[in-house]
C-alpha cells in the first residue's frame, strides 16, 4: 500500500505534490527532507496505490515543476512488493468504511451578523463582516499539532466562516474530531460550536 515518491524538486511545497497525487484517500503520508527530498504515501487501499503506481510508471505523466518524480514501491521496485504491506487494523477500517473517516478535516461556523442576500444583483461587501478577529491560524495549528502533524491549514470557499486541517495520519484526524465533539474537553470549549466533518482526501480522484 505504500508508493515512495522520490527526486522531488526542492522548494516545492508538499501542498503542491499532494495535490497531483491521485488513485484513492491516503492513511498517512511521511515526507523526509534531506538532501534528496522523498515521500511515502501509504494508500488506504491496495488497489489505489497500484492505480497510482502503473499511472506513474507508465504514462510518465507525473511531474512536478518540470521534473519528473520517481515512483517506487516502499519494499522494492516490484509490482509484488504492494502484497508485503501490513494491513489496516479491524478498527480502524471500520472507522474509514462506516464512519467516512479521513486525514482531513472541515470546520464550519455561521459569521454572526453576515446577511445572506438572496437576489442576483451584484454588490460590494462589508469587509468588516468578512473579517473574524478571533480566528488565529498559527493558535488553530498549534492546538491541532497535539494529535499528529499538520500538514497544512486550508482555506475553504464558504458562506460560512471556514477552514480545513489537513493530518498527515488519518488517526490524528479522528483523534482531533472526537475530542472536538466531546464535552468537558478543552477542544470542545473552543469549537465545540462549529459545524465538524471528514472531508474528501485531494489524493481520492481518478488516475487521467
Amino acid at each position: 500500500r505504500t508508493v515512495v515518491l522520490s527526486c522531488i524538486p526542492k522548494g516545492c511545497s508538499l501542498r503542491n505534490v499532494l495535490s497531483q497525487v491521485c488513485g484513492g484517500p491516503l492513511e498517512r503520508l511521511a515526507f523526509h527532507d534531506s538532501e534528496l527530498p522523498s515521500l511515502e504515501l501509504v494508500f488506504i487501499f491496495p488497489e489505489d496505490a497500484y492505480k497510482f503506481y502503473s499511472y506513474c510508471n507508465n504514462t510518465g505523466h507525473f511531474v512536478i515543476n518540470g521534473v519528473k518524480v520517481k515512483t517506487d514501491w516502499a519494499l522494492g521496485s516490484t509490482t509484488d512488493a504492494k502484497c508485503h504491506q501490513p494491513a489496516i487494523s479491524k478498527g480502524l477500517m471500520n472507522e474509514i468504511t462506516q464512519l467516512g473517516s479521513r486525514r482531513i478535516l472541515i470546520f464550519a461556523q455561521t459569521v454572526p451578523r453576515k446577511v445572506l442576500v438572496s437576489n442576483k444583483k451584484l454588490f460590494y461587501p462589508d469587509p468588516e463582516l468578512h473579517f473574524s478577529t478571533c480566528l488565529d491560524i498559527k493558535q488553530i495549528k498549534k492546538e491541532f499539532s497535539h494529535y499528529g502533524e499538520v500538514v497544512y491549514l486550508g482555506p475553504i470557499i464558504s458562506r460560512k466562516l471556514s477552514f480545513s486541517v489537513h493530518f498527515s495520519d488519518i488517526r490524528s484526524a479522528i483523534m482531533a474530531k472526537r475530542d472536538c465533539e466531546r464535552e468537558g474537553t478543552l477542544m470542545n470549549s473552543k469549537y465545540g460550536q462549529w459545524s465538524i466533518w471528514f472531508a474528501r482526501d485531494v489524493t481520492d480522484k481518478p488516475c487521467i
